[in-house]
């Protein structure tokens, strides 16, 4: 997310920079930001559209009238950070309705951003003026994971505070709600442009299985591996639909997800571009492949501490730390 929304920013100041990442970020596809910034005329010159890549300065920029042909915040967060610094007016269409926590941000700011049904328009070079003094919300890809273990450890009763429930984000959330969790929304509020609210978890034994739209997989394409795990403790058969996209994250997370499922003895296969799991199949504990992945990590960390006290995993394996750091200290807190 970070270099996408960077290529946009530097792309619009029109400066020279040069971005690269670890090993698993330059395996990432750039193209789908890099193209519909050279076609606004920004010199950027990569390999073969993946990291390194070089933003040079000295473009004669143009604003973006852009259509996005994918479903990605990331890609159109990243136009939006180029359009503001151009001073001309800047219009995407397409597939706009995507997580919008920079429209909401820039909303609450004054900043002339307006987005109707069809496109999304932005007034150029403009300065914001106001400060900004905000507490970040609690994320909610880092709650799921904590939410899925409270549902499925018995006895278990958790309240987490201040989580951002923006609605393209809690796919999962309500993916779990519909297999039967027990999950209440509480103490809803705003704050620039961003609904927070606590979440109230308490352990589920009845989960069913279901079958999640295409639509809906792109509200939850993060938490797709740990609601593969409460998939396994569901009755019946899961379906995710639409699950191409999580073929490029920092592993092909389709793969990741069944290799380790059925590593458990569990069952999951990909049937065309839908991810099918069988509830109910009894799991055991077997070493963790998370692919220097840090959502596949967590999700069978947690999926091999339900069984067992006994972990196997390289030790040398922190890819976690990538978004959760204490991860490991509060699901061991929880199982206490």
């Amino acid at each position: 997310t970070t270099a996408r929304l960077l290529i946009g920013y530097f792309s619009g100041l029109n400066i020279n920079v040069k971005i690269e990442g670890a090993s698993t970020l330059m395996q990432r596809p750039m193209k789908r930001i890099v193209q519909p910034l050279k076609n606004c005329g920004v010199d950027i010159t990569s390999n073969d559209y993946q990291l390194p890549l070089k933003v040079n300065a000295g473009s004669d920029l143009k604003p973006i009238d852009y259509s996005l042909n994918i479903p990605s915040a990331q890609v159109k967060s990243g136009l939006i950070l180029y359009a503001i610094s151009i001073n001309a007016k800047s219009t995407l269409k397409g597939q706009i309705h995507t997580r919008d926590h920079l429209e909401n941000l820039l909303f609450s700011l004054g900043y002339p951003i307006r987005v109707n049904e069809d496109k999304i328009e932005i007034n150029g070079g403009v300065k914001i003026n106001k400060n900004i003094n905000m507490k970040i919300p609690g994320d909610f890809s880092s709650a799921s994971f904590i939410i899925c273990v409270a549902l499925l450890k018995r006895g278990c009763r958790i309240k987490i505070n201040g989580v951002g429930i923006n609605k393209y984000r809690i796919g999962f959330l309500e993916a779990a709600i519909q297999m039967g969790a027990k999950i209440n929304i509480l103490n809803k509020q705003i704050v620039y442009g961003e609904p927070i609210a606590d979440i109230y978890i308490d352990y589920s034994d009845n989960l069913k299985g279901i079958t999640i739209d295409k639509s809906n997989t792109v509200r939850m394409i993060d938490e797709v591996p740990i609601l593969s795990v409460l998939a396994c403790y569901a009755k019946g058969d899961t379906v995710v639909n639409g699950v191409s996209e999580l073929k490029v994250k920092e592993s092909n997370r389709v793969k990741s997800i069944i290799d380790n499922i059925q590593a458990m003895g569990g069952y999951a296969k990909l049937k065309d571009d839908s991810l099918v799991i069988k509830g109910r199949k009894r799991l055991y504990n077997t070493i963790i492949k998370s692919f220097d992945d840090h959502r596949i990590f967590m999700s069978f960390y947690i999926a091999n501490r339900l069984i067992s006290e006994k972990i196997s995993y390289d030790m040398n394996d922190t890819s976690y730390n990538k978004s959760f750091p204490g991860f490991i200290s509060m699901v061991e807190g929880i199982f206490e």
